[in-house]
């Protein structure tokens, strides 16, 4: 049943342009500002917490902004998961430093693309899956009519998930150390005690160390990739950054505080557009609980 009704909700939200996808969206998120709901309760803790500098007047702002673009995550999902690769592409209005990606795809080392949950990071492998197909680490949600949903909706042009488990990790290594393109999301907590604790905005963030063994093992090029919504629902630009620099160090914390770090810059940017609707900071060195359960 749960299936049914997500499918169903999906394929109506995609019998709508996208500009009223995400003024559907945008007025979602402007219900959950108004209401206590624990996506509200994170995002006003991560604010708090990354930017201290700013006014509790701007903090509240950029909560509402952020629930606003969370909403967008939600129902941008329809045209996403059925449009055809022709209408998708029409909805990438401008892509920066394309040529790093050409020229990474092209090598003979693999390719390693680190997309942060920043902006919209579904259309991300959608739109360069036929040209460049990638092999995608995600987690798989517990409903197996739900997964098989969302993995046809993802898979449909060329890319490949595998899941968070042993055999998906071996898939990562295997596609790096035969020239392919692998996709991460690095921004997602680990697990206690699975993580190695490095910088983001100051805080101490449970990182994935999957990252930098990756990294250590196969040499491979390093982009991070995101792409942010334009206003009005007038599309996205898709932008990519060369981050090569993280395979000169041997240390895994280095590597990952400068990925992180990588990452907060790019935030910083477009701060509405991340999802701080998510508890990166949930686990701490010192035990610290910054969120209520």
């Amino acid at each position: 049943m749960t299936h049914f009704l997500i499918k169903v909700v999906i394929n109506i939200l995609s019998w709508l342009p996208l500009r009223l996808n995400h003024a559907l969206g945008s007025f979602i998120g402007k219900l959950l500002y108004l209401m206590p709901n624990k996506a509200r309760s994170t995002a006003n803790t991560n604010i708090k917490l990354c930017f201290p500098d700013i006014s509790i007047k701007q903090q509240k702002r950029l909560v509402r902004q952020t629930l606003q673009q969370t909403g967008k995550t939600i129902t941008e999902l329809g045209p996403l998961w059925n449009w055809s690769m022709s209408r998708i592409q029409g909805l990438v209005k401008k892509i920066h430093n394309l040529e790093l990606l050409d020229s990474a795809a092209k090598s003979p080392q693999g390719l390693l693309c680190l997309t942060p949950h920043l902006g919209c990071w579904e259309i991300c492998s959608l739109y360069f899956a036929e040209k460049y197909p990638a092999i995608c680490l995600y987690r798989p949600p517990r409903l197996k009519t739900v997964a098989n949903f969302i993995e046809n909706s993802r898979q449909r042009f060329g890319t490949t998930l595998v899941p968070i488990s042993a055999s998906g990790i071996k898939a990562l290594y295997k596609g790096l150390s035969n020239g392919k393109t692998i996709g991460i999301l690095p921004d997602q907590d680990p697990g206690q005690g699975r993580g190695i604790y490095a910088s983001f905005f100051d805080i101490q963030c449970n990182t994935m160390p999957l990252v930098a063994k990756l990294i250590k093992k196969t040499k491979p090029n390093i982009i991070l990739m995101y792409a942010t919504r334009l206003d009005r629902g007038q599309g996205y630009e898709i932008i990519i950054e060369d981050l090569n620099s993280l395979a000169n160090e041997t240390d895994d914390h280095n590597i990952l505080s400068q990925m992180n770090l990588a990452i907060e810059n790019n935030v910083k940017k477009y701060p509405a557009q991340y999802q701080w609707t998510y508890k990166c900071f949930k686990y701490q060195p010192d035990d610290t609980q910054f969120y209520r359960e």
